[in-house]
């Protein structure tokens, strides 16, 4: 980044002495963002080429000493940017310059990071919106000094008692939130750790999924209309490649390569994952590239409706299959999961297959698949024997 500065007083303003306020002029990358050092001067004590107080004022040593600290957090600002490649808000600015992080406005400085990260992803930028939306609606405005344990727990009885929340999803909040502390803290914004004491424990879910039978089912299901048969298609092809939705949604033709392998050639899906950014390579099975369209929409493999419209499109058409459960898109990430693991695939293959980036992650179906198994046999115990 290039950042460069300027002291001087304000020239359009006085107060009642005749005193001009010192401002701070910084330019980052041609963005302007100034700054009132709450230090006043007259035009005449001003040392314009060593942008310092002349001694002609009587409080030069307490002015110049600001102004001196101002210089210096500036000078290291430029150097830790320099060095670490850092970018920087108006928000970091006004913290470590003014160091004055308790007036800092917390929605601003989140929003700031968010918008200035081009790491993150569309989906991942959207989680971190939707959650500050969220906070909104408890409070309106909040400022950084307010972010204490007494605040966090009333945040999370506010989502308990008014939202309705569930266990996972009020941690998922608090999660986020101790995420975007964090940030503040890494900028020196706010010290100490107001989660220090807050234990945020996610419960496991459990992780629907469908059955071999469910899946014949629904492969050979008849339906009227073609919004059903359009998210029919993309999330049975899902069931077989363990895709996500947002990658369903962004993937192309080109994603489709041929690849020899042992001196046979096969059909690969070769994309970037949208979350996670792993590159991944899932072999193409037939069962799963029957429901691809003979006609691109825009070189989309598929017309995918919203995340939103899709689900609701597959709890009708669960309703039609005669399918009694609480089936989401995800939904057929889990059941490409458990078909692979009921296939005696190894746990490490599967995670490479669901770009996961820790196996950690992947054991999770092991677990959910052995949970399964456990309450089969429960069931056949507690049967009577006719």
């Amino acid at each position: 980044m290039n950042i460069t500065s300027k002291i001087f007083p304000r020239p359009d303003f006085t107060n009642k002495l005749g005193q001009n306020p010192i401002i701070v002029r910084i330019t980052i990358d041609r963005k302007v963002i100034t700054l009132s050092l709450k230090v006043y001067v007259l035009f005449k004590d001003w040392n314009e080429i060593d942008q310092s107080v002349k001694k002609s004022d009587k409080l030069y040593l307490s002015k110049n000493l600001k102004i001196s600290k101002v210089k210096e957090k500036i000078l290291s600002l430029i150097n830790d940017c320099n060095a670490n490649d850092r970018i920087v808000s108006k928000s970091d600015v006004i913290s470590i310059i003014l160091n004055d992080s308790g007036k800092v406005e917390f929605f601003q400085f989140v929003e700031n990071k968010i918008k200035s990260n081009k790491e993150y992803s569309k989906e991942t930028k959207k989680t971190y919106f939707t959650q500050l939306s969220k906070l909104k609606k408890f409070r309106k405005e909040l400022f950084f000094r307010e972010i204490v344990p007494e605040f966090i727990l009333l945040y999370k009885n506010y989502m308990i008692e008014e939202l309705k929340n569930n266990t996972n999803t009020y941690n998922k909040s608090l999660s986020m939130l101790r995420t975007f502390v964090n940030w503040a803290k890494n900028e020196g914004i706010i010290k100490g750790n107001p989660f220090a004491n807050i234990r945020i424990k996610k419960v496991a879910g459990k992780k629907e999924f469908l059955d071999e039978s469910e899946i014949n089912k629904l492969e050979k299901l008849k339906l009227v209309k073609k919004n059903h048969r359009n998210v029919l298609n993309y999330f049975l092809f899902s069931c077989f490649t363990g895709i996500r939705f947002t990658d369903i949604k962004n993937m192309t033709l080109d994603s489709i390569k041929k690849v020899t392998f042992n001196g046979k050639t096969n059909t690969i899906l070769d994309f970037q994952m949208g979350k996670t950014k792993q590159f991944v390579q899932i072999p193409l099975i037939e069962r799963a590239s029957i429901y691809i369209p003979k006609e691109p929409f825009n070189n989309r493999l598929f017309k995918t409706l919203s995340n939103q419209k899709t689900n609701k499109l597959l709890k009708e058409i669960m309703l039609i299959a005669g399918i009694n459960k609480n089936i989401s898109f995800h939904c057929a990430r889990h059941t490409f999961a458990t078909y692979v693991l009921n296939s005696d695939i190894k746990l490490d293959t599967l995670s490479k297959l669901l770009g996961h980036t820790s196996i950690r992650m992947t054991e999770i179906y092991a677990k959910t698949l052995m949970n399964t198994k456990i309450e089969a046999m429960e069931k056949i115990q507690n049967k009577s024997v006719l």
